[in-house]
């Protein structure tokens, strides 16, 4: 490689560093505010933050590294332009044929990464969060139930009034079955539990509200000590989803849902290397014109491509459109656009290189 491949090979590997560090941080930013709010209410414990935390920010870089690879591109070839370096490159006889050249030494093992983890990595931390999530579900107690607030569970609603660890003071449980709504209250309650998977409270002195059958009124009776079972969240187990699934089961499997998400996996590499191809011809602009106008045209083009994808995918899931050619007409025409930009410009002339000035000095 020339210095200046070197020297712009390195560019883009600090710029993307920094593209994917900028998105981690705001994927982070995002699910922890998300993750917070669901142990402040009392659906998750909160050691299962941190894990979660984790994985959903791996899966979303993964996912958008091909955005992050056409960003740090048009960000590095947008200052050569408006720094007007990239002519002095191509003075020194550094054509567009380079440049593309060394997208591609960048483009191809981050498509190979990609690939892999999209077929190898994310199907197991999706099984893990899953996993995780759910599990979680199944330890929420009482204990995670802030004083003052009400927690909404699949089949009921709880409220403290206070809580010292276990035991409660000022408990309401109001649970819906067979279509009626029945009300407890107690002074005092403790939890109990879990025995055969589930927990209950213990509840002292209290009262119990049901509506009376056939006539209107409610039927209030009391007791000294009553226990009560905890509304069970509703949990989903299964790990046949397609999304965690390996390569091999989603090759052998003919379902459309199948199909479509090992074309989507799929499609992360080849829309990386797509991206990085027409990432030059979207980056040029005049000197000292700024980089919003790549920068914008660069976006507009990845929500384009991206969401053409996702409809295209999620049609062919629910069986509207063929497995094949599936959402390859798509990277198709993409590809046609790029080839048809590169061709252009490696058609155009290079800028000459200065001509030498002539010795100075008085005439002889």
């Amino acid at each position: 490689m020339t210095i200046f491949e070197r020297y712009f090979f390195r560019d883009l590997l600090v710029n993307l560093a920094a593209v994917v560090s900028v998105l981690a941080l705001m994927t982070a930013g995002r699910l922890l505010i998300t993750l917070t709010g669901k142990v402040a209410g009392g659906s998750y414990p909160p050691d299962i933050v941190l894990p979660l935390l984790l994985l959903g920010t791996l899966d979303w870089v993964v996912q958008t590294l091909p955005f992050s690879a056409m960003l740090a591109s048009v960000l590095v070839l947008g200052r050569y332009y408006r720094d007007n370096e990239i002519y002095a490159a191509f003075s020194i006889r550094v054509g567009a044929r380079r440049i593309f050249a060394t997208l591609m030494r960048l483009g191809a093992p981050l498509a190979l990464l990609a690939l892999y983890l999209m077929m190898n990595v994310l199907p197991t931390a999706h099984q893990q969060f899953r996993f995780i999530k759910e599990s979680g579900k199944q330890r929420v107690d009482v204990g995670a139930v802030g004083a003052g607030r009400f927690m909404q569970m699949d089949g009921g609603v709880l409220f403290i009034e206070r809580r010292d660890g276990n035991a409660v003071e000022g408990v309401f449980v109001a649970v819906r079955r067979d279509g009626k709504w029945s009300v407890e209250t107690a002074a005092r309650g403790e939890q109990r539990g879990p025995e055969g998977g589930r927990k209950w409270l213990e509840l002292h002195d209290g009262r119990f509200y049901e509506r009376a059958s056939g006539r209107d009124g409610l039927v209030v009776s009391s007791y000294r000590r009553h226990s009560v079972l905890l509304p069970q969240t509703a949990t989903d187990w299964r790990m046949d989803k397609p999304d965690m699934m390996s390569l091999a089961a989603l090759w052998a499997s003919p379902l459309p849902g199948h199909r479509a998400e090992l074309q989507w996996r799929l499609s992360i590499p080849v829309s990386l290397l797509l991206l990085l191809m027409i990432s030059e011809p979207l980056s040029r602009t005049a000197p000292r014109r700024g980089r919003s106008l790549p920068l914008a045209a660069s976006i507009v083009f990845f929500l384009v491509y991206s969401n053409v994808l996702a409809l295209v995918t999620g049609m062919i899931a629910s069986g509207r459109l063929p497995a094949a050619p599936g959402v390859w007409p798509v990277h198709l025409a993409v590809l046609v656009l790029a080839l048809f930009l590169m061709r252009r410009r490696l058609r155009r002339p290079r800028a000459a290189a200065p001509a030498p000035s002539a010795p100075t000095g008085e005439a002889a």
